[in-house]
C-alpha cells in the first residue's frame, strides 16, 4: 500500500452489479500481518476499511457499522456489537540443525 490508501470494503450492495465479499481485511509485511473481520453467523452490512494515511507508516484497519439511527446511552447501558474476530501473525523462522 502507499500512503494515502483508502478502501471502504463494504460488506452490502455497492452497485447493481456488485457488491459483498469476503467479510475480512488483511493487512502485512514481510514480518508481521493482522487481520480483522466479522463473525456473525447471518452477514451483515458492515465496513472494513483499511486506510494508510499520508505521512504514516502504519495502516488502519477496522469494522464500521453505520447504524440506522443514533445510538443514545444512559448511565450503565451497553452498546452490543457484532462478534469479530483479531488474528495476529508473526513470521518465525526456525533452524534445524
Amino acid at each position: 500500500m502507499n500512503p494515502g490508501f483508502e478502501q471502504e470494503n463494504y460488506m452490502g450492495m455497492n452497485n447493481s452489479d456488485y457488491g459483498g465479499g469476503t467479510p475480512v481485511s488483511d493487512v502485512w509485511r514481510p514480518d508481521i500481518g493482522i487481520a480483522v473481520g466479522h463473525l456473525e453467523l447471518v452477514p451483515k452490512l458492515v465496513s472494513i476499511p483499511v486506510i494508510l494515511k499520508e505521512g504514516k507508516d502504519a495502516a488502519e484497519v477496522s469494522v464500521k457499522y453505520n447504524y440506522l439511527e443514533p445510538q443514545i446511552l444512559q448511565k450503565n447501558e451497553e452498546l452490543k456489537t457484532f462478534e469479530k474476530l483479531l488474528l495476529l501473525f508473526i513470521r518465525v523462522i526456525i533452524s534445524i540443525r
